[in-house]
């Protein structure tokens, strides 16, 4: 059972980050070709890079604190 909570906690910590970027990335493009907006793609692509960084930190540090318990 504890290799079990493990394994789920090693792939939330893979996928869950790379989700959430997706979703946000997905949902910048929509709601900037909704609005009739434009920003430089490469500030897109920054942003997205900042986003992942941020929720890998944070799923690294949830999956930490439920590593041993």
């Amino acid at each position: 059972m504890l290799a079990l909570k493990r394994a789920l906690l090693v792939i939330l910590v893979l996928v869950i980050p790379a989700a959430l970027t997706a979703f946000l990335y997905w949902g910048t493009g929509a709601l900037l070709a909704a609005t009739n907006r434009v920003i430089d793609p490469e500030i897109v692509r920054l942003a997205a890079m900042v986003e992942f960084a941020a929720f890998l930190f944070v799923a690294v540090l949830e999956a930490k604190d439920r590593w041993s318990t």
